[in-house]
């Protein structure tokens, strides 16, 4: 293990706003050695919300025509595209679920989702998968022109973490578009954490 020590006070401050949380620290056991990292929290992305969301459903028995189909598939392709980009942002902390996992999870649920609004249905859903994290996103269309807004919200609490939004012709761009919003997600993501995760203890 590599000790770090900061003789000046500027850095000794700086090493102070950003401490660790207590709760994150890996355990030790008796001799002294790292036996555990930290925990790794599961991040579950939901299919974007659309106003045709609940007929999507009656593909699965066949009902609906090509165009809804068309449609429906591009939501969970939206969806595809913001776990690319945040399977990648920071492994050691978060696990992001994939679409064959997410499903098999939503199989598992103990219950249906508690759904006294839109949001709190998000952060239900997302505490039966058993996820600490969860990106969740409406859509709305006019003509070609879809726009989205996607959140990151801490399951525990709702406490939103970044949002960002996407505008894109339906097909390509729109899932271009996703992608960039995806991206700004981390990015914001981090600076919130950071505020969340590494402020000053109390009474420094």
């Amino acid at each position: 293990m590599v000790a770090i020590k900061a003789s000046n006070p500027d850095a000794r401050q700086k090493l102070r706003r950003c401490r660790v949380p207590r709760a994150a620290w890996p355990a030790r056991a008796a001799t002294g050695t790292v036996t555990a990292s930290p925990p790794v929290e599961a991040l579950a992305v939901l299919t974007p919300r659309a106003p045709w969301s609940e007929d999507c459903v009656a593909l699965a028995f066949g009902k609906g025509d090509a165009s809804l189909a068309g449609r429906c598939n591009m939501l969970e392709r939206m969806a595809d595209e913001v776990r690319a980009v945040l399977a990648g942002s920071d492994p050691a902390r978060v696990t992001v679920l994939d679409r064959d996992e997410t499903l098999r999870r939503v199989r598992r649920m103990r219950r249906p989702p508690r759904c006294p609004t839109a949001q709190a249905c998000d952060l239900d859903t997302a505490h039966l998968l058993d996820a600490g994290l969860v990106v969740s996103a409406r859509v709305r269309t006019a003509g070609e022109s879809w726009t989205a807004r996607f959140e990151l919200r801490k399951v525990a609490g709702g406490l939103l973490l970044a949002s960002a939004s996407a505008s894109g012709s339906y097909g390509p761009g729109v899932l271009a578009e996703t992608r960039r919003a995806s991206e700004r997600l981390v990015r914001d993501s981090f600076a919130s954490r950071c505020a969340a995760d590494c402020a000053p203890p109390p009474g420094r």
